[in-house]
């Protein structure tokens, strides 16, 4: 995260070391209500010389964010940028985990603080990585601050961490400070009822062609390294493609997984501010592991096209469905007949899952 930390000169170093930095859900289009998944780790707080005598207390605080900055592909002046931009916040929690004593703080040069926070899956898609938008999500280690350090210091130890609001912790006498910053994941795992739909006949059709897919439509990938994927379930989807219109003739197929992505936010335009209905959506969609051919003489009755090696894949994005940002995932099919000027467009859901 590129968020600036500001710490006080009587604390030196404070470090947050994650226990699990991914947390994984199910449901990928449909969220399991009441999944919760702890986020859990420990808080490494190194004072300096004297300790901070105005350290109220030291708190957690999970954010979820998604944001949209898109520029319009249709410009008419270079120097009248057109597009979109949004930001939404999708959690927000947080809990104390030390309200310190004076005593505590006399003579001490370190603290390991532990902490647990329960995060809810229903409200939490999956994280997604874009040049126009991302659903991203970090930890916040915030202190806060009496602003007069000759303050009572009589507090209590902290007991266990309640989770809370932003909200419900601001105080006008204190003064709260962004200690350090720890980015996390979140995935989601298909329930067994979206497992089942992926894995049921899909039929579609063209004008002239016909296509009906049976096999596996379920992509379940991990990524081993930054921008290195494997894949972990086998995708193996079976083709009948048949011409529904007269003695048509298939001279090739062209097939490509296509990641599909919508952006949805506010225009920027002040025109469009003074409306009530200003928001607008942008679609991009991306090849993520390139073009495969097909001939024709090897388009028969059953056509096999194996999804396994994504190697080709330089960044992958799972789907993901939220207010502003939408992933989805097709295969891509143009088929080349003859007699056809240019190609029939078959479009099969695949659905992309990390683990």
């Amino acid at each position: 995260s590129d968020l600036a930390v500001s710490l006080p000169r009587e604390i030196d170093d404070i470090q947050i070391v994650l226990t699990n930095n991914c947390l994984c859900f199910r449901g990928v289009q449909s969220p399991l209500n009441n999944d919760r998944i702890a986020l859990e780790g420990h808080v490494f707080v190194l004072f300096g010389a004297a300790p901070p005598r105005n350290l109220r207390a030291v708190r957690v605080r999970a954010v979820g964010e998604e944001q949209v900055s898109a520029k319009s592909t249709q410009m008419a002046s270079p120097k009248r940028l057109r597009g979109i931009f949004e930001h939404r916040t999708i959690l927000d929690l947080s809990a104390v985990i030390w309200e310190p004593t004076l005593d505590e703080l006399e003579g001490v040069r370190s603290r390991e603080l532990p902490f647990s926070l329960e995060i809810p899956g229903d409200v939490c898609p999956a994280s997604v990585s874009a040049e126009e938008g991302t659903i991203s999500y970090h930890l916040e280690v915030l202190l806060e601050m009496a602003r007069d350090s000759q303050a009572d210091t009589d507090t209590n130890a902290a007991s266990s961490p309640t989770p809370t609001t932003r909200s419900s912790i601001k105080s006008p006498s204190l003064l709260t400070l962004l200690g350090a910053v720890a980015d996390f994941r979140v995935q989601r795992l298909p329930t067994i009822s979206e497992m089942k739909n992926h894995m049921e006949p899909f039929a579609t059709s063209t004008a002239h062609v016909s296509c009906v897919t049976t096999g596996s439509r379920l992509l379940l990938a991990h990524e081993a390294a930054a921008g290195v994927y494997m894949s972990v379930s086998p995708c193996r989807v079976s083709l009948q493609i048949i011409s529904s219109a007269g003695p048509y003739q298939i001279n090739k197929i062209v097939a490509s997984l296509v990641e599909q992505t919508v952006f949805t936010g506010r225009k920027r335009s002040l025109v469009t501010k003074m409306q009530k209905n200003s928001t607008k959506s942008y679609t991009r969609t991306r090849d993520v592991l390139g073009e495969r051919e097909i001939g024709g003489d090897a388009v028969g009755t059953l056509v096999v096209l194996d999804l396994c090696d994504l190697s080709a894949a330089t960044s992958l994005n799972q789907d993901a469905l939220s207010t502003h940002v939408a992933v989805t995932h097709h295969l891509a099919l143009d088929v080349h007949c003859d007699k056809q000027e240019g190609s029939l467009q078959l479009r099969i859901p695949i659905l992309v899952a990390f683990s």
